[in-house]
Order: C-alpha cells, then sequence, then structure tokens
C-alpha cells in the first residue's frame, strides 16, 4: 500500500496551521457526482479505497473511513487499517462520528464546493448543540499536499445534433427564461440539465456525456 499514514500526518499539519481541529473528506466532486475525475479524487487519494461513496474525517488524534455495505470486503482489502478506522456512515454519519473525537469549541473545517447546502445545514446544527464550530475552508488543504495532483481533463464541447435533441438551444432557453418569474439571474450547476439546454455533449466524461461546468442565464441576455 502508498504510505497513507504519511499524508494523513501532513494533513493534520496543514489543518493544525489553518486552526482546524478535524476535516471532512466527501467521495464527491463540485457537481456533487459519485465519480469524480482524477483530479478530484481526494478521498481515494487519502485512504486509497476506489469507491463512489463515503468520507475520510480526520482529527488531530484519529482518522476513519465512513462507508456503506456495498464496500464491506473491499474495504479490507483497500485500507490500510492501521491508519484508519473503518466505520459505516449509515449508522454514524461523519460529523457525528468527528463530533465524538472532539470537544466543545473545537472547529471543524469542510470544503463547501464538496457538500449540498441540507448537508451544511444539518451538520451545522450538530455542531452547534455540541458547542463546536464549522468552519468552510477558502482552499481544501488536500490540494495543499497533493503534488502530483492530475491536471483537470479538458473537455470538448460536441454540438448535439437537432435530430437527436428535438428543440434548438434558443427554443429552450427562451422557456426556461419564461418560467424565471422575478429573477433576472438563473445558475444551473447540475451537468445533465446544462447538456440538455445547450445542446452540447463531450466523450472525455467516461461516465457521462454530460459537460462539467456551470452555466448563467441571464432574462435580457444569453451566456
Amino acid at each position: 500500500m502508498n504510505d497513507y499514514k504519511n499524508r494523513i500526518d501532513e494533513l493534520r499539519q496543514v489543518l493544525k496551521g489553518q486552526g482546524i481541529n478535524a476535516f471532512i473528506v466527501p467521495q464527491a466532486d463540485l457537481w456533487n457526482g459519485e465519480h469524480p475525475d482524477p483530479c478530484d479524487q481526494r478521498f481515494q487519494f487519502l485512504c486509497g479505497l476506489d469507491a463512489s461513496a463515503g468520507y475520510v474525517v480526520v482529527t488531530q488524534g484519529n482518522a476513519a473511513v465512513l462507508i456503506d455495505g456495498r464496500y464491506t470486503l473491499q474495504a479490507k482489502n483497500q485500507i490500510d487499517q492501521d491508519v484508519f478506522e473503518i466505520a459505516y456512515y449509515p449508522k454514524t454519519p461523519a460529523i457525528d462520528y468527528i463530533i465524538s473525537h472532539l470537544k466543545s469549541g473545537d472547529v471543524i473545517g469542510y470544503d463547501p464546493w464538496l457538500h449540498t447546502t441540507a448537508d451544511v445545514k444539518i451538520m451545522r446544527t450538530k455542531c452547534d448543540d455540541a458547542g463546536m464550530i464549522l468552519e468552510a475552508v477558502h482552499q481544501n488543504p488536500i490540494d495543499m499536499m497533493w503534488r502530483d495532483r492530475p491536471a483537470p481533463i479538458k473537455q470538448t464541447a460536441i454540438h448535439h445534433d437537432i435530430i437527436y435533441s428535438g428543440r434548438t438551444c434558443d427554443d429552450k432557453l427562451n422557456d426556461v427564461i419564461a418560467t424565471m418569474d422575478g429573477a433576472e439571474i438563473l445558475i444551473i450547476t447540475a451537468p445533465d440539465s446544462i447538456a440538455w439546454l445547450v445542446n452540447l455533449r463531450t466523450l472525455e466524461n467516461t461516465q457521462s456525456p454530460t459537460i462539467k461546468g456551470f452555466l448563467i442565464v441571464e432574462k435580457l441576455t444569453k451566456k
């Protein structure tokens, strides 16, 4: 196995420098996908488990990989159990595990790009109840220590012909704008919604032909 102990030790030093007592690492990317590109595989980089779901949680004294039942056997083969405890997030959510290993006043860090607003709301409520501080980081600490991190995949936008799409991009945009009511700007973050709206696909995404990006629609103009 790779030396995951050194990675966890280095992460702890980075966190200490930021005044953070613990950090949550979900298996996710900016689009909340289950299959991040290699440059976004922070979960696997830290623990070695090749999974579509899970969390790595790290405090100054503990580290654990939280999985679901699908990965029970695989985790035993891919995770260094001298470094990580294996736990199950359906039974013990990541935030609950961390809180149980910290004390009142401690700071729990998270990357706001990798958690849904609903998840953050739940975590913040539990931290408040425990007297702890939930703090969003400006830069993911794993990125600061991942020196051979792969470059982002360059996506090639391919026009999805109207023969297959059934409607033009302008036609779809007009319908979307008509539903915006009093809003002047609409921000679309779901790759499948973007692909449908602008009639574009890509070949580089091995899990789906959708393009990973963000789309801003203004009521008077189209960007």
